[in-house]
């Protein structure tokens, strides 16, 4: 038995489903399939967070549709960055946001979704990168010390912590 690997082609914009032909040379014979090909875009519906700090760590959570297809490879960036991908489903993917450069604080990204490193997805909502946080110290009123058991409040003071989505 023989068996033949190939790599299906752009659609255009008006195909959507047929048979799989296959030629041989230029005036050869040809043999079609019996079973269907379609062609079906992916979709993104929204992306959550829309900001995150320049080191790194935020997990985006890209919702829509028709994510895996076939055999698909997938990669996320945010800019030219890569987002390391921490799960993938069909009408949902994650993925953790990489240390950004200097140069591109304060700026507004593109978040980009290439399959199969053809179809690129182009999310209409831009990513802001900002400042890591900044740590001044204790609030004058608390304490710095605590129980070895833990349970003392301590007001910390600073910036940018509300764009940190897990406080340890």
């Amino acid at each position: 038995m023989l068996r033949i690997v190939c790599q299906s082609g752009d659609a255009g914009s008006t195909f959507r489903a047929g048979m799989v032909r296959l030629k041989f040379g230029l005036h050869g014979p040809q043999i079609s399939s019996h079973e269907m090909i379609s062609y079906i875009n992916p979709k993104i519906n929204s992306v959550e967070p829309l900001i995150g700090i320049q080191s790194g760590g935020t997990v985006l959570t890209i919702s829509g549709e028709n994510f895996i297809i076939g055999n698909s490879h997938l990669s996320v960036f945010i800019g030219n960055r890569s987002c390391q991908l921490l799960s993938i489903s069909s009408k949902k993917i994650e993925c953790e946001t990489r240390s950004f450069p200097r140069s591109m604080l304060n700026e507004n990204q593109t978040i980009n979704i290439l399959f199969d490193r053809q179809t690129k997805l182009i999310y209409k909502f831009l990513f802001t990168i900002v400042p890591n946080p900044i740590l001044y110290g204790f609030d004058k009123n608390s304490q710095y010390r605590s129980f070895a058991s833990g349970g003392h409040e301590m007001i910390i003071i600073g910036e940018n912590f509300n764009i940190i989505q897990n406080i340890q």
